[in-house]
């Protein structure tokens, strides 16, 4: 067992794991992942994390690959854990026209994470083989930062009196929180927020900034911003209909000046007075007012499109007047209908008027006065349906039809989540795989362990209602099977990144706290919160001890253990750069020790006998000393040694002294 203490880091209470439950990553950047593993498992290791983390390369791997290194996990008594390829499970993509969401995306993802635990599942066809994905790629979600009380004062020009009032008003904006350190209070502020509209993905960010106006400085919070922005968009919309009767109504007005001007010529035909001169004018003039009714009519069809559309952003109104909106539009609907049922037979008959406007045709002065008459009977109908719909949107509240991205990412992710599994489920059941959702970036979409925690207890509990509707499980079993197949992989290096925000370890073990009861692999790897630096543990400062002594009481808590592959240490960027194993520096960095039948001695206790940094007493046997002196066995039959041809040496391919 390997108590959480070093010497280098001080020590702590009674939290073991055993050195089994610690794993290896295989190389990402290689198809090859049978070797791959099969280096790790040389190495000792229990534990293999197939880095599948491009989508490309992970369907590179043929699938007989996964059914060989099930062979070889259980021939080794080893287990096999996978990194899924980083795909956003929300559905939010950055194409040609920018970063957006769409629900075409989120299906299509769908279908590839399907195709992933299908092969997760030849890994470990008698088990249930871990899969994990992180939980965003990068998209900003809602960056929250650590100020003291000077900074929010200076930067922002904020009073302290403003400060109270956004403490009451704003508090999904502004937290107040204490720096023991320095004894002083300090805050927690939203610096920007992700929102998107719900009914065409369009991305909009949202920051925090102060501007100045004649009566002071203004604060923007990301979410005033929010409001505002919907409000806005609400009352542009409004507007757009409002310039279509705008426009409308002068051409109403050129059709009344028209009119005003032919009535005398009208007359004269009817009494049979009018000159050639006159009978043309008259003619000129009236086409050009059928026209214009034409016209009339184009605008007519505009308002109606924008008022649809307005209609139809009523479906996005504030949850908390959801039902009483909903009971508005149907009243609107009905009497909406009522006129339409009436204009409509109107419509009809003006319909072949218009064509014949439009080829040109002449009416004649019988049809010009009916369509005249059926025109005017319509524009009152239509103008009053449209009054009697505009005063009642005039109503409703400005619809929330951008929100927090946040928000859908939970939905839609949950959404992916729950009808992958469910497919799986139907193929494996018992042995259907562990899906994971891993913390990535803490100020990116779902980055906290509050909205993660959130999305896996909405996934859960959508995978669990399918279970029972669907298959008719019953309700604690199906829970059962939704806690045992959804759950997190905590990055201790991830979470670090906090740093960068202004916060301390405090807060990142407050964020451990909150996901502990959600975890069930964890993934060690070292930084200084600015860069995912991929240190073996106790090279950086993440406080990984204090992380892992959290995880393991909770797992004691639930009666559980850490299992082969529940530890994977991430230290790949160190062996590029060092070509070194990070695996005895993880085991001296928790103290385990060196054999397995005793307790001492420990790693710690052999590093003084090696140099500083790890450099001990260089390689042995060097391949340099038998290039210059030979391998020293030309004496020694093939099969013990000696060399291969009569020049050269099995062992360091140079001639024999």
């Amino acid at each position: 067992m390997i108590p959480f203490k070093s010497k280098y880091e001080g020590s702590l209470d009674s939290s073991y794991v055993p050195q089994y439950a610690f794993g290896a990553p295989t190389s990402p950047q290689t198809a090859n992942q049978i070797a791959e593993a099969t280096s790790r498992l040389n190495a000792g290791v229990f534990g293999v994390d197939l880095a599948l983390i491009d989508e490309r390369l992970f369907e590179s791997v043929p699938k007989q690959h996964f059914k060989e290194i099930d062979r070889l996990t259980f021939l080794t008594g080893a287990k096999a854990t996978i990194h899924g390829p980083i795909v956003d499970l929300a559905g939010f993509s950055a194409g040609e026209g920018g970063a957006r969401w769409d629900e075409d995306n989120r299906v299509l993802t769908e279908k590839k994470v399907n195709y992933y635990l299908d092969m997760a599942h030849e890994t470990d066809s008698k088990g249930n083989t871990p899969i994990n994905f992180h939980i965003n790629t990068g998209l900003p979600g809602e960056v929250w930062e650590k100020v003291n009380e000077d900074r929010l004062k200076k930067e922002y020009g904020l009073t302290q009196k403003h400060i109270e009032k956004l403490e009451k008003e704003e508090k999904d904006f502004i937290r107040e929180s204490y720096n023991a350190k320095t004894g002083k209070k300090e805050y927690e502020v939203m610096r920007n927020m992700l929102a998107v509209d719900q009914e065409t993905g369009q991305l909009a960010p949202l920051k925090l900034e102060t501007k100045q106006y004649p009566g002071g400085p203004k604060l923007w919070t990301p979410t005033e911003r929010l409001h505002n922005h919907n409000q806005t968009i609400w009352d542009q919309e409004k507007l757009k209909v409002f310039e279509y009767q705008r426009q409308k109504a002068q051409v109403l007005d050129r059709i009344e000046k028209i009119e005003r001007e032919i009535t005398p010529y009208v007359y004269g035909r009817e009494k049979n007075v009018l000159s050639k001169q006159e009978e043309m004018l008259l003619d000129e003039k009236s086409k050009e007012k059928m026209r214009l009714v034409s016209h009339v009519s184009e605008f007519d069809q505009h308002i109606n499109s924008s008022l649809n559309e307005i209609f139809n952003d009523v479906k996005y109104a504030p949850k908390e007047i959801k039902s009483k909106v909903s009971r508005f539009v149907n009243e609107i609907q009905r009497d909406y209908v009522e006129k339409l049922n009436e204009i409509k037979p109107i419509l009809h008959k003006i319909k072949p008027f218009e064509e014949k406007i439009r080829r040109g045709e002449e009416l004649s002065q019988n049809q010009i006065k009916e369509y005249q008459e059926l025109t005017g009977r319509y524009r009152h109908l239509h103008d009053q349906q449209t009054q009697d719909l505009q005063l009642a949107l005039d109503k409703v509240p400005a619809p929330e039809k951008f929100i927090p991205a946040n928000n859908l990412a939970k939905e839609k992710t949950a959404e992916t989540v729950s009808n992958v599994l469910f497919e799986s489920w139907k193929k494996y059941k018992d042995n259907t795989p562990i899906m994971l959702l891993e913390n990535y970036l803490p100020e990116g979409l779902l980055g906290s362990a509050k909205d993660l925690g959130e999305t896996v207890d909405e996934s859960r509990n959508k995978f669990a209602q399918k279970l029972m509707k669907e298959k008719n499980v019953n309700k604690e079993e199906a829970k059962k099977i939704a806690e045992k197949l959804i759950g997190v992989t905590w990055d201790v290096g991830h979470i670090n990144f906090l740093r960068k925000y202004g916060y301390d370890e405090k807060k990142v073990l407050e964020e451990t706290e909150k996901i502990a009861p959600y975890i069930k692999q964890v993934h060690i790897t070292d930084n200084f919160g600015f860069n995912d630096a991929h240190l073996p543990p106790g090279m950086g400062n993440a406080p990984i001890k204090e992380e892992m002594e959290i995880i393991a009481k909770e797992m004691k808590r639930k009666g559980l253990e850490f299992k082969k592959g529940s530890v994977i240490v991430e230290a790949g960027a160190f062996v590029g750069q060092f070509k070194e194993n990070p695996h005895p520096y993880t085991l001296e960095y928790f103290e385990s020790p060196l054999y397995t039948y005793k307790n001492q001695p420990y790693w710690k206790d052999i590093w003084e006998t090696e140099a500083p940094y790890g450099v001990g007493y260089g390689p042995i046997l060097p391949e340099q000393h038998f290039q210059m002196y030979g391998a020293g066995f030309s004496n020694l039959p093939t099969d013990l040694g000696g060399p291969i041809s009569q020049d050269r040496s099995r062992f360091a391919g140079t001639p024999n002294a």
